[in-house]
């Protein structure tokens, strides 16, 4: 009886052990990645030997800060693609920390053989020491004879120098067993490294109807990668196009390190939420705004002074099906030839590098020229000495949406000397572009109080100031210039406080602001020169600052 009931379990054991899926592990390299502003999307591609039937293709060192849902698979051939997931490799990471244990092993000798090594030292030293003490025969009331002397100085002599070459070999011993040691060390550190980010596997369950060596290809994001955009503007002088050198900074520490791989950057971030918004019904009730201020300031104050960055959606993908369990139809990037070429995408900016580059695994950013154009531009500098008596670069540049240029941080050259860094934002760009290039030394502004035309009287409960004040602007440079010089009238808030605008000199006026501004053109080697003047009367036992 027990054997008939035997039988059916060993048919059905047997039957299983058939249809488990062969496990083929496929090599594979890093051929491209995508990096996006945060986060990157990794290509590998290789070759596998599928067998007929049902099996499993195990693609290895793959890193643990995958996006498992962005995996893809593609395979070439006549099979059909059944699942597709990731896993952690719990043997691979055992028979890293196997190898680890033995590098600690290795170090664990080394650091033994160095003390053994150190206290043979201290011996040599102390039989050194006490020789050098018994050079000093005292001969006393007992006559040395000159043969017992100078055998008695031989044999010191030879015994020093054999202390001496033991402790130089023993010296020179520990300086290469440290190198060894730390090396041992950066190679456990590396493996730790590995072990914790790059045990993963990502693996596919294919029917083959025709075994044969397939072209595998897969692509997925990473999350701990990204890079930002930065700029190098520079003017030769006020009369030369403006150059402008877009630079990338790139970074990764994904786990895997990016060795001479065809690189990518998108203006895309895979982090955003891509789902429309859709408005609710609005319903009105009673609100009472929470009186709040930060740094001194109040919220709304601070919110206006903040700069918007841009926010770019990634949405150009090309179609690849992939059929598994519970997937839906994925997409993935295709590749772009080996140049730099500029694609743009509905909702993205992809710039395709020409060289090939490695990126690797330590966070570190590495810079990239990404492109660099010449444009005219119009420059203008800006001056408004009652806040700061200097003047100040200006650019202004028209047709600049064909740079497609995205907001970053810039560094400046004026005339071969850095000037500082500014920012760029074609956020809050429209038709026009103005970019601050910085103080020019070479235009000299001043404002100065003039003595002669400023009083200070008073009638009854009142007081009357006057001021006037003189603005000049001296060109030392070579070229002409053009400048925007501007100051203002002093508003009042009060009616017992009195202000007249006497005079401006020709001067644009807004009446509302008080502002005044004048377009001056100023040759080489001159000085122009503009007046402001105003009274101001008040109660006299108050205070204004009329500077």
């Amino acid at each position: 009886m027990k054997k008939h009931l035997l039988l059916p379990f060993l048919i059905l054991w047997g039957f299983n052990s058939y249809t488990q899926p062969k496990r083929v592990t496929a090599d594979t390299k890093i051929e491209s990645v995508t990096v996006f502003l945060k986060g990157a999307e990794v290509k590998r591609i290789g070759t596998v030997a599928v067998p007929l039937g049902k099996s499993e293709l195990v693609l290895q060192g793959i890193s643990t800060d995958i996006e498992s849902p962005s995996v893809q698979v593609k395979l070439e051939g006549d099979l059909t693609i059944l699942s597709v997931g990731v896993r952690k490799n719990f043997l691979q990471e055992e028979k890293i920390r196997e190898e680890v244990k033995q590098l600690q092993d290795q170090i664990d000798g080394i650091e033994d053989k160095q003390s053994r090594q150190r206290k043979m030292l201290e011996v040599l030293k102390q039989e050194e020491a006490m020789l050098v003490r018994n050079q000093e025969l005292k001969s006393g009331t007992v006559a040395v004879k000159p043969a017992d002397l100078k055998a008695a100085l031989d044999f010191q002599r030879e015994r020093l120098e054999e202390l001496y070459n033991k402790q130089l070999e023993i010296e020179k011993s520990q300086v290469k067993l440290e190198k060894d040691k730390q090396s041992l060390r950066n190679q456990a550190n590396e493996m730790n490294s590995i072990r914790n980010l790059a045990v993963n596997e990502i693996y596919a369950v294919v029917e083959c109807r025709r075994a044969g060596l397939v072209p595998l290809s897969t692509t997925y994001l990473v999350n701990k990668a990204g890079w930002h955009p930065s700029y190098s503007i520079a003017v030769k002088d006020i009369s030369a196009p403006l150059e402008i050198q877009f630079v990338a900074n790139v970074y990764q520490s994904s786990g895997e390190v990016w060795k001479d791989i065809k690189l990518a950057l998108s203006s895309g971030n895979p982090s955003q939420n891509n789902e429309k918004p859709q408005l609710e019904p609005w319903y009105l009730r009673y609100w009472t705004p929470p009186q709040r201020v930060l740094s001194g300031r109040p919220i709304s104050d601070q919110l206006a002074g903040r700069v918007a960055g841009l926010q770019i959606q990634n949405n150009e993908l090309n179609e690849v099906v992939v059929v598994g369990y519970g997937q839906e139809n994925k997409k993935a990037m295709t590749a772009k030839p080996l140049e730099i070429t500029t694609a743009y995408q509905p909702t993205t900016t992809k710039y395709e590098i020409k060289e090939i580059y490695t990126i690797p695994n330590d966070g570190k950013v590495a810079t990239i020229d990404v492109k660099k154009s010449s444009l005219p531009a119009v420059y203008e500098y800006y001056a408004a000495p009652k806040l700061e008596e200097a003047a100040y670069l200006t650019a202004r540049i028209t047709n600049w949406q064909e740079l497609e240029l995205m907001a970053g941080e810039a560094n400046l050259f004026f005339e071969g000397t850095f000037l500082g860094k500014s920012f760029i934002d074609p956020a809050l760009a429209e038709d026009t572009l103005f970019l601050s290039l910085g103080r020019d030394a070479n235009v000299i502004v001043k404002r100065t109080l003039v003595k002669d035309f400023s009083s200070k009287r008073f009638m009854g409960g009142n007081k009357s100031e006057s001021k006037q004040f003189e603005l000049s602007v001296r060109n030392n440079k070579k070229q002409p210039i053009t400048i925007l010089l501007e100051d203002q009238f002093p508003i009042s808030t009060m009616k017992e406080i009195e202000v007249e605008r006497d005079g401006h000199d020709g001067g644009r006026l807004n009446s509302e602001t008080g502002l005044v501004s004048w377009n001056l053109a100023v040759v080489p080697g001159a000085e122009q020169k503009k007046t402001i003047r105003f009274t101001v009367k008040y109660p006299k036992e108050k205070r204004l600052k009329l500077d």
